[in-house]
């Protein structure tokens, strides 16, 4: 059962859901201690606080066993599936901008911290800056989601590994570019993609250094059946 349940701009994706908790105020904040809930989907532990002058909330959460949704690649023929990750969030928001320090780890030697930017203005969040730094590799990513809509993002990756992100993949050492411009079906999945890749790979086919640069456009085609 649901001790609080909210629902932001009667979206069921921007959902809080609390099951228990400790609320409270003092002279400067109104904050919430002990969390254990959902915060958009994901489930979560930890304490949030809003400042009664500012409006400005900050959080240190953890979220749980949370993976890349199944349904934005039903579409395309992948074998391959995402690791489920626990992230550390600590941020501050005004409920338009959110923007902290985080860190990201699984079971398959995933381990990497960082700090993120984001802005929501409407149905679009807007990806003004993410960096992920772990080991030897490097992830800076910007871009943009606009929901049921597009997804387009601009990825440098340095010497990054796909074996520590998909099961079931062999380790990788990856450097480059990576750019991607999607349309989103009403059902969340990726369809109608675009893709420049500019990558240099020393790992995956132990050959040496492998060069990919190019182009591709991946379009689903669907039939429609008339009947008199």
């Amino acid at each position: 059962m649901d001790l609080v349940k909210i629902s932001l701009e009667n979206n069921s994706n921007m959902v809080c859901k609390f099951n228990t908790m400790i609320l409270g105020y003092d002279d400067y904040s109104y904050f919430l201690k002990e969390i254990n809930g959902e915060l958009f989907g994901l489930p979560v532990l930890g304490n949030l606080s809003l400042n009664r002058k500012t409006s400005i909330l900050k959080g240190a959460i953890e979220a749980l066993e949370f993976s890349f949704p199944e349904e934005l690649f039903s579409k395309l023929p992948l074998k391959t599936k995402f690791s489920t990750f626990t992230g550390h969030f600590n941020f501050e928001s005004d409920l338009e901008n959110f923007y902290g320090e985080l860190s990201v780890e699984n079971q398959l030697g995933l381990n990497m911290i960082g700090h993120f930017d984001f802005s929501k203005r409407g149905k679009t969040w807007i990806i003004k800056d993410l960096e992920l730094e772990g080991e030897n590799s490097k992830l800076t990513l910007n871009g943009l989601w606009n929901e049921n809509e597009r997804i387009s993002w601009y990825m440098n990756l340095d010497n990054f590994d796909l074996g520590r992100w998909l099961k079931n993949q062999k380790p990788t050492e990856m450097s480059g570019l990576f750019i991607m411009d999607a349309g989103l079906t009403d059902q969340g999945a990726l369809d109608q993609i675009d893709m420049t890749i500019e990558m240099i790979e020393n790992k995956l086919f132990n050959q040496g250094e492998i060069s990919i640069h190019g182009q591709l456009s991946y379009r689903i085609v669907y039939y429609q059946q008339l009947i008199p």
